[in-house]
């Protein structure tokens, strides 16, 4: 039998779920490394982490064999909450990988998983993984892009209780659930629009932004001039004038009073 390469990953202590790992397959089973594949399995989940933890042996766990509450005891390591065992062995031309899922403070199995695959091992492998985590509902992430990518626009992501998540265009990693964008542009419109992030899957918002309409006093140099508006009981002239961007308004008995502008 080919040579069993150990491996182990266990999730920082300050995260939500604390959890392990334990994999077991011949050595020249796997092409990538597995703490790579390991970490970028889990990147993609909410509410977990992996802390690489290599001086586990593995002997231990096989040692209980088939009784969980020694698997508990023994993988029950920096507190963590759950361990995956993946354990293969040759079949033929191709491996047969087993994979549970471990919850060490219930001494219970939670999840399993089954398959044979042919080396290199790495999609089945994967495959493997995520089974027993979508099985034991760990959710998936969503991803979110805001486009295009302007340069003069602000950008501003919030969760349905409207605390702010994330800024800017993205691609944002965030838990499934519905999420509102809100952008901003000089001289345009505010733009807002609600979008549902779906685990594992890419949502994506496209900016459209309409120009603020000038208003009617807007064009320069440009003068009305109107009569017979009273105020306090006198006729009086208005003026209203915008000159390079400077705007007033004057109001007098005699709008000729009122200079360039206003």
């Amino acid at each position: 039998m080919a040579a069993m390469v150990p491996v182990v990953l266990a999730l920082v202590a300050a995260a939500p779920v604390r959890i392990g790992y334990v994999v077991e397959l011949p050595a020249e089973a796997t092409r990538n490394d597995i703490d790579a594949t390991m970490s970028a399995i889990v990147d993609a989940r909410h509410g977990v982490e992996l802390l690489t933890r290599t001086v586990f042996d593995a002997s231990e766990a096989r040692t209980c064999g088939a009784d969980v509450e020694c698997l508990a005891r023994e993988l029950r390591y920096d507190e963590v909450d759950l361990v995956a065992i993946v354990v293969g062995a040759p079949v033929g031309d191709g491996v047969r990988i087993v994979s549970r899922l471990l919850d060490t403070r219930r001494a219970e199995i939670v999840a399993r998983d089954a398959r044979t695959g042919r080396p290199p091992l790495d999609d089945a492998f994967r495959a493997s993984i995520e089974q027993l985590l979508d099985v034991h509902r760990i959710p998936r992430l969503g991803r979110l892009t805001i486009a295009p990518a302007l340069a003069d626009a602000r950008v501003l992501v919030e969760d349905d209780a409207n605390a702010s998540v994330a800024v800017g265009f993205g691609p944002h990693v965030l838990p499934p659930g519905r999420y509102r964008v809100r952008a901003t542009r000089e001289d345009h419109e505010p733009f807002t629009s609600d979008v549902d992030v779906t685990g594992g899957d890419e949502a994506r918002v496209d900016l459209r932004f309409a120009p603020v309409e000038p208003g009617w006093y807007a064009s320069p140099w440009f003068w009305v001039v109107t009569a017979g508006v009273v105020v306090g009981g006198a006729l009086v002239g208005v003026a209203v004038a915008s000159s390079g961007g400077d705007r007033c308004v004057c109001i007098g008995r005699d709008p000729m009073q009122c200079p360039p502008p206003c």
